[in-house]
């Protein structure tokens, strides 16, 4: 017991939590979640579903305890069979399905589960916590039992739901396969997040060379038409040149002409 408590209320798992929280928006079971796949298959337990109440505690031991023998007494006392399901634990989370028909019954996305446990006083008995949104359907198994101060209203609410393992050690493997996959889901989850990272930085690095290679055909450009403009100037200039040295040599044949005819004359 000391293993699981270790697992779901220390700090990091909380922050995990959260974070998962924060950026996925609390993804739904049925949500696309490649980032979740890694190729294994789940791992699948019979058990016999006893049940769910609203908790006060996102991960608590003594309030999850409480909660377990909420769910017991009220089986008990409703005096119907428990219901045989398998539960299939994945990256994704837990699915609750018929073993028969295979039709599911419940879905628990990993980004909304909170806590886990094998009871201690009840050892068969395997217990998850998990958040649900008020504004979502229930499940198929009805809804909770609640004997918490926790309101209606609230825009999460939090269940426990309990199911009878055939052995003590079968509980207890079903906690600790939650507890891997959550951890195997965050793993997950970080390097997909990594990823997006890099391809994000790749997108503006691309930006980047592309805009540089904007501004260097811009400045080509310019230099040709500079070029151009410089050519116009050149042949402007030169005609401009020819034209003075004519007007100049036709001056200073009229100045030769006008001596020599003076010179005549004064001979």
């Amino acid at each position: 017991m000391a293993f699981f408590r270790n697992i779901w209320k220390n700090s990091k798992h909380k922050k995990l939590c959260e974070e998962w929280a924060l950026a996925t928006n609390m993804r739904d079971f049925n949500d696309p979640q490649e980032d979740l796949e890694d190729g294994t298959d789940p791992s699948t337990f019979s058990v016999k579903y006893l049940g769910c109440t609203v908790i006060d505690a996102a991960r608590s031991e003594d309030a999850t305890a409480e909660a377990v023998k909420t769910v017991i007494s009220t089986a008990k006392a409703s005096g119907k069979k428990m219901q045989r399901v398998n539960l299939s634990v994945s990256p994704k989370g837990i699915e609750v399905y018929d073993p028969v028909s295979g039709e599911t019954q419940q879905q628990v996305s990993v980004y909304r589960i909170s806590y886990c446990s094998a009871d201690a006083t009840h050892d068969h008995v395997f217990a998850f916590v998990s958040s649900l949104d008020h504004r979502d359907a229930t499940s198929s198994f009805g809804e909770c039992s609640s004997s918490s101060s926790q309101s209606s209203d609230a825009p999460v609410i939090l269940e426990c739901h309990a199911f009878l393992c055939p052995k003590r050690k079968v509980a207890q493997e079903v906690a600790l396969t939650v507890a891997r996959s959550f951890g195997r889901a965050y793993e997950l989850w970080q390097a997909a997040t990594r990823r997006r990272k890099l391809l994000e930085e790749q997108r503006q690095d691309e930006k980047v060379q592309q805009i540089e290679g904007n501004a260097v055909r811009n400045l080509l450009i310019d230099f040709g038409s500079e070029t151009e403009m410089c050519k116009d100037r050149r042949r402007y200039f030169q005609n401009t040149w020819v034209s003075f040295e004519e007007n100049e040599s036709t001056h200073d044949l009229s100045i030769i002409a006008h001596r020599h005819d003076n010179s005549m004359m004064c001979s």
